[in-house]
């Protein structure tokens, strides 16, 4: 599970794993522009390195995936999922749609 802060431990050479942030998907309309992965790793015993790559080569299916995953959040459908695999369900905020001034006088 991911930090409050987005970061995720993953086990050295054993795992390679893809996080999404559901909540962040559900309280945001947002469109993703890239990806920034940041690595800390041991090099040697007691001698720790980070790695940063930034990379905006896969926006358009990221953008694709935030999408639909958004839809699944908000019709409910990716919570179902979640419940027959024991997952909590993801959050979603009222909405209030926008009043509207439609024969309003000006």
């Amino acid at each position: 599970m991911p930090t409050v802060e987005g970061f995720v431990t993953v086990e050295p050479f054993t795992s390679h794993q893809y996080v999404v942030l559901y909540q962040l998907i559900a309280d945001h309309d947002i469109k993703p522009s890239g990806l920034r992965i940041t690595i800390e790793y041991e090099a040697w015993p007691e001698k720790r390195r980070i790695m940063e790559i930034v990379t905006t080569e896969a926006a358009k299916e990221l953008q694709k995936m935030v999408e639909s995953s958004r839809k699944q959040i908000l019709d409910g459908s990716l919570n179902v999922i979640r419940q027959k695999f024991g997952k909590p369900p993801i959050r979603v905020k009222k909405v209030e749609p926008p009043e509207t001034n439609i024969g309003a006088e000006i």
